[in-house]
């Protein structure tokens, strides 16, 4: 490590260190205060209120985002590096800051004036950008441009694979006659997949799901409400999962679930008759 390095780095500790008590305070703020993606009108006041302060330049709804911001500190008259930081201060339904938003938030806008006074003192062609990210819980990080009418199949795309794969689960899906790749999709092959017939429609959707169920519980009629149950709960966690209201089609295929579990638990229910039928016949004879 050179000496201009470690001189640079510990200016910048010492200016965390001089932040100490307004970062943790602002944190303990967004933490006592938890608003949901979208909806951080004070989160983004207060932010953006402590960045005024220290000198960033700070451009408010950002992409028409009501609470999306963008502060920055530069020379304008040259151009050079820049250091830039990502800031979530978005809090969950009911739970409130369970994903530490408001410690992410505060951490890179404290990080950012942290660097600030360098910037003035070593290099002013560079600058510091900070960028604020509401709405994380929903949108999975993708950049607030994104959710611009004229790119919202992008936006909804890249929010599928990053909820895919935050979840460790892959992005493509292959069976015998069907390979996909979610960030690979056209709005036409989207369509495509949801239509009537489609891999993602109703009735192959059900059919999935209802093969899958019968399979775990032994191919045991008498568990049809205890399938069912499971399968409730489910959708009401997806449901709460999206604030509350699934699309139409999960709502369809609920339905179509439900029949086709009644219709196997009573086709169950005949075969045992037609059996034990043929039995007392056998028996007769």
């Amino acid at each position: 490590m050179t000496e201009v390095t470690e001189r640079l780095k510990q200016a910048a500790a010492d200016r965390v260190d001089a932040l100490r008590d307004t970062i943790c305070d602002l944190n303990q703020q967004l933490y006592d205060n938890p608003e949901i993606a979208f909806q951080e009108t004070r989160a983004a006041a207060w932010l953006t209120d402590l960045l005024d302060r220290d000198g960033f330049t700070v451009e408010r709804k950002v992409a028409d985002l009501d609470t999306a911001f963008r502060a920055t500190f530069r020379d304008s008259s040259r151009e050079g590096a820049t250091v830039a930081f990502l800031a979530e201060y978005d809090a969950l339904p009911k739970l409130g800051h369970a994903c530490c938003h408001n410690m992410i938030g505060m951490g890179s806008v404290g990080a950012a004036m942290a660097l600030r006074p360098l910037h003035e003192g070593r290099t002013p062609e560079d600058k510091v950008f900070l960028e604020e990210n509401p709405g994380e819980v929903s949108t999975y990080s993708i950049p607030k441009k994104a959710a611009s009418v004229d790119s919202g199949f992008s936006f909804l795309r890249e929010m599928l694979a990053e909820i895919l794969e935050e979840q460790g689960i892959t992005t493509r899906i292959a069976s015998e006659d069907t390979s996909i790749d979610f960030r690979d999709l056209t709005p036409e092959k989207a369509r495509e997949l949801i239509s009537e017939d489609g891999y993602f429609g109703v009735e192959q959707t059900a059919d999935r799901i209802v093969q899958f169920a019968i399979s775990i519980s032994g191919k045991d009629p008498s568990r049809l409400e205890e399938i069912k149950a499971g399968i409730d709960k489910g959708f009401q966690m997806a449901s709460k999962a999206l604030g509350g209201t699934l699309p139409d089609i999960c709502m369809k295929t609920y339905d179509a679930i439900m029949d086709k579990l009644n219709a196997w638990a009573e086709g169950s229910d005949e075969s045992a008759s037609r059996t034990d039928n043929h039995g007392e016949s056998t028996d007769t004879e």
